[in-house]
């Protein structure tokens, strides 16, 4: 939650109280909540080295009153926050200003004896040039962002709810809102590992509108 009280700290720094500045310059220098904090992407603020958690460790509840405080008295600022940091997830083009973290192409540095040894090298050649295609931003939306599989996935479910047989694969279907609401308000960066549930979720819940779609054209009996 501490990108949520930066955001809002960032956006109105006048409705911080004395005593919620106090809270903040436990943590770090009032500068390092200004420059470090990225609404794309929580890690530079909270990975600075300036920017020392224990005083949250040590008083918890006085940070969780200070959320809440700030949930009521600025929750534009907080929602901001949320929807640029998950914007991965429903918009398909890649901002010019965040980075998208992926799985990396290199294997890092290891003491386990761990390296690339291509067992089938036309396999590798292959496989690589389809790598590499993928990386550029400007392929991103096709290639990693989650956008092109989340949102047919989320225009399924509205159309279950305007279909008849369709509000019976409702159940099934609230498993993507679900987990889509988990990933907006958890996710400390964008990054494709706290997506990829949601790519599975998005193929099985285009599933149900072929079944959808066959209940439609089924004839009628009786």
């Amino acid at each position: 939650f501490l990108p949520d009280v930066a955001a809002s700290y960032v956006t109105d720094p006048d409705t911080f109280t004395p005593e919620d500045v106090a809270l903040l310059e436990a943590i770090a220098p009032l500068e390092v909540w200004r420059q470090r904090y990225d609404c794309f992407d929580s890690t530079p603020l909270v990975f600075d080295p300036q920017f020392d958690q224990t005083a949250v460790k040590r008083s918890p509840g006085e940070y969780r009153s200070l959320e809440l405080r700030i949930l009521i008295r600025d929750f534009d600022s907080v929602l901001g926050h949320r929807m640029c940091e998950s914007n991965f997830l429903y918009a398909p083009a890649q901002p010019a200003d965040a980075y998208f973290h992926r799985p990396p192409y290199d294997i890092p540095p290891n003491t386990v004896g761990l390296s690339r040894a291509p067992k089938a090298h036309w396999a590798f050649r292959a496989t690589d040039a389809l790598w590499r295609w993928a990386e550029p931003d400007g392929r991103l939306w096709l290639t990693w962002r989650p956008a092109i599989l989340v949102i047919p996935g989320l225009l399924s479910v509205l159309l279950f709810v305007f279909r008849p047989f369709g509000r019976r694969l409702l159940l099934p279907s609230s498993l993507i809102l679900a987990h889509l609401v988990n990933v907006m308000a958890t996710s400390p960066s964008q990054e494709f590992r706290y997506a990829y549930p949601l790519y599975l979720l998005a193929v099985l819940t285009l599933t149900l509108v072929w079944k959808l779609w066959r209940r439609s054209v089924a004839p009628k009996t009786g």
